[in-house]
C-alpha cells in the first residue's frame, strides 16, 4: 500500500457548539468550539477582538495520545462562501495571534482573533466570509479542522444565512469523515484501491434523526483553495467511488470504497491530482456535500 498522508477537517451542522476531528489508530484528534462564527452590523474603522460580543473564543483542544503542534491560518474559503456572502477582501483583516500553538495530550489553548474593518463607504452593506483552517503540523498522518467566521458590516446577515428550510437542511447532518485525504506514490497505469489501509477509511456519516438517500459522484476541483503544486484533476472518472448510490441510516455511517485509475504515460508522472467528491440528494435544491481527494502520482 502507498504512503499515505492524511489531511482532515470536516464541518458540523451549523448551529453546533463542537466540532472535532480523529483518525482511528493514528491516536491523532483536535476539537475547537470556534465552528461557524456570524457577526451582525459591525462598523468600518473598528476593531473586533475574539471573547467579545458574539466573536466566540478560538480554543484548540488536543485529544491525542502524544503532544502535537499546530498551525491555524487564515485563507479566502477555498470551495467558495456561502449564499449571500463574498470573500473577505484581504486576509490581513483577520490576525491570529499565535499562528502555531504546542499542545499536551488533553491540553487546551486559545489563539486569539482581531478582525480590523478598514474605514471606507465601499464596505458598509456588505457581507463577508473567512475561512481558518487548524492543522497539525509534523507526521506522515495528519489532522485538521476548518472553520467559518462570517460578519456584516452597517448590516445584519443575509436572508440565506437564517434557519434553513426544511428542504434545504436535509444534508445539514451530513458529512464525509474525513473530508480530505491525500495519498503519495499512486503508480499510472495501475489501478489502485485507495481506501484499503485503515488509516485512509472514509465514511459518510448521517448524524440526523431520519435516513438520507444520497448519490456519490467524483467531480472537477475548484482551481481555488488549491494545496501549493496541486491542479484539478484533467478527467473525474480518474477517481471510482463505490456504491454510487446509497441509503444512510439515521445515526449511522456507510463506509465509502476509493479507487483509484491513472492512465499510462509520463504525462502524469510527478503530477498531483485534486479531486473532489460529491454526496447530493437529487431535488435540485439542496448543495452537495463535498469531499477532497489528493492523489500524487508516481514516477
Amino acid at each position: 500500500m502507498a504512503r499515505i498522508r492524511q489531511f482532515v477537517s470536516f464541518f458540523l451542522s451549523f448551529g453546533a457548539a463542537f466540532f472535532a476531528v480523529a483518525v482511528g489508530q493514528a491516536g491523532l484528534g483536535l476539537s475547537t468550539t470556534f465552528v461557524d462564527v456570524v457577526m451582525d452590523e459591525l462598523k468600518t474603522g473598528q476593531g473586533y477582538v475574539s471573547g467579545q460580543r458574539d466573536f466566540r473564543p478560538f480554543t484548540v483542544t488536543n485529544h491525542s495520545s502524544k503532544p502535537v503542534k499546530v498551525v491555524i491560518e487564515p485563507e479566502i474559503s477555498p470551495q467558495g462562501v456561502l449564499e449571500g456572502y463574498e470573500p473577505i477582501p484581504s486576509i490581513a483583516w483577520l490576525k491570529v495571534t499565535p499562528q502555531r500553538l504546542s499542545l499536551k495530550p488533553g491540553e487546551t489553548k486559545t489563539a486569539h482573533l482581531r478582525l480590523d474593518i478598514p474605514k471606507g463607504e465601499q464596505w458598509k452593506q456588505r457581507h463577508f466570509q473567512v475561512n481558518l483552517r487548524t492543522r497539525t503540523d509534523e507526521g506522515t498522518v495528519a489532522v485538521g479542522l476548518e472553520s467559518r467566521l462570517r460578519f456584516s458590516v452597517e448590516a445584519v446577515r443575509p436572508e440565506s444565512a437564517t434557519p434553513r428550510t426544511a428542504a434545504l437542511s436535509k444534508l445539514e447532518q451530513v458529512r464525509f469523515e474525513p473530508q480530505e485525504l491525500y495519498f503519495n506514490k499512486v503508480p499510472a497505469g495501475k489501478e489502485m484501491r485507495l481506501t484499503d489501509d485503515r488509516r485512509s477509511i472514509l465514511k459518510i456519516a448521517n448524524k440526523g434523526n431520519t435516513p438520507v438517500r444520497l448519490s456519490l459522484r467524483p467531480g472537477y476541483f475548484q482551481s481555488a483553495g488549491l494545496p501549493e503544486g496541486y491542479v484539478s484533476t484533467p478527467n473525474p472518472d480518474f477517481l471510482e467511488v463505490a456504491p454510487r448510490s446509497v441509503e444512510v441510516p439515521a445515526d449511522s455511517a456507510v463506509t465509502v470504497n476509493l479507487q483509484v485509475r491513472i492512465p499510462p504515460g509520463t504525462v502524469h508522472y510527478g503530477k498531483k491530482y485534486a479531486f473532489l467528491l460529491r454526496a447530493s440528494v437529487d431535488d435540485g435544491i439542496t448543495e452537495p456535500v463535498l469531499a477532497r481527494v489528493y492523489v500524487r502520482v508516481r514516477g
